[in-house]
């Protein structure tokens, strides 16, 4: 994404006294101070795993919290297939799909303590083997549990407590914010964008560098292809030689009370999708075989904001981040 290029018209939130006197303050649970990734926009949250220390992304695409084999294999987890009927496998972009799982004694971040949960194993099996410190992925199924709020700027993760009157939530006090109301489906968390005027589905997935369209839906919208003109190569995705994106900057991207203007996107081919597959998963009545989301807002974006999920709500609020990002 071009630099500064956001433009916002945020509406004021706010909740009346009245209302403010019939449920609970906002309670703070935990906070926690997270790195960035690399060189990357992607925040990194110091946890303990078994008494170790480790980092996992903070990852809100995911719909499941993923540890890499090799962290497994280091701590002599018990690796098995997973037990999980809701999540029988999970699937990483580049179409690697996991079956297997270990058992962690336990796993805490900031004030918070998870004892003996099972957790998918990351479908790469080679993930992190280069970055022994870190083991994997933190996202909704534990995150969840709580309303989460993070300002990129500063990489300070905050949890609150769920139980706090309905929309209660600005405690940073910005010039204004924008509520959005969420859908929650297979475990990520959806938005409806507005990309160069077409209305599309987007998840907000804090695990991921780039801004991301679908290939198909590039093709079928925006008549876009590898080949067409003003589409550039970004080469190999994830180390991976069969998965190749390109880039192609489109006009304006909205949601919210959020203007997005000329941000580059990566059109990236569907290989969660087997080919287009949708049929059920055999052995799972009530999971289907995933594919890429329309769009998927990454930290290209989100790094300018400070963002509050109240999962209960169903409401993502943003505003502006506590102060410029860099260029």
């Amino acid at each position: 994404m071009r630099a500064g290029v956001i433009a916002a018209l945020f509406c004021l939130a706010g909740v009346s006294g009245a209302h403010a006197q019939t449920c609970g303050p906002l309670e703070l649970l935990s906070s926690q101070q997270m790195a960035r990734f690399g060189s990357t926009d992607v925040m990194v949250v110091p946890v303990k795993i078994d008494g170790v220390d480790k980092g996992m992304i903070f990852d809100t695409g995911a719909d499941i919290t993923q540890l890499s084999r090799a962290v497994a294999e280091e701590l002599k987890l018990n690796i098995h297939r997973s037990r999980d009927r809701l999540h029988a496998e999970a699937r990483d972009v580049s179409g690697n799909i996991s079956t297997s799982a270990a058992t962690v004694h336990s796993l805490s971040f900031g004030k918070v303590r998870f004892e003996d949960i099972e957790l998918h194993l990351w479908p790469d099996k080679d993930f992190a083997r280069t970055t022994p410190l870190l083991a994997g992925m933190l996202s909704r199924d534990l995150l969840f549990d709580y309303d989460v709020d993070v300002d990129f700027t500063t990489g300070l993760l905050k949890l609150f407590s769920k139980d706090h009157c309905f929309g209660a939530i600005n405690y940073w006090h910005p010039p204004a914010i924008a509520a959005m109301r969420i859908a929650i489906r297979n475990g990520q968390i959806h938005i409806p964008v507005s990309l160069d005027g077409h209305t599309l589905d987007a998840v907000i997935d804090t695990g991921s560098q780039y801004t991301i369209i679908s290939l198909p839906v590039a093709r079928s919208v925006f008549g876009l292809s590898p080949q067409s003109p003003g589409v550039t190569s970004l080469g190999a995705v994830n180390n991976d030689p069969n998965l190749s994106g390109t880039m192609h900057t489109f006009a304006s991207l909205s949601f919210g009370g959020l203007t997005v203007l000329t941000p580059d996107m990566m059109l990236l081919p569907d290989r969660m999708a087997r080919g287009g597959d949708r049929s059920q998963q055999t052995g799972n009545r009530a999971l289907f075989n995933r594919v890429l989301p329309d769009i998927t807002i990454g930290m290209d974006v989100l790094r300018h904001l400070h963002i509050y999920l109240a999962p209960d709500e169903h409401n993502f609020y943003v505003s502006p981040a506590a102060s410029p990002a860099k260029p």
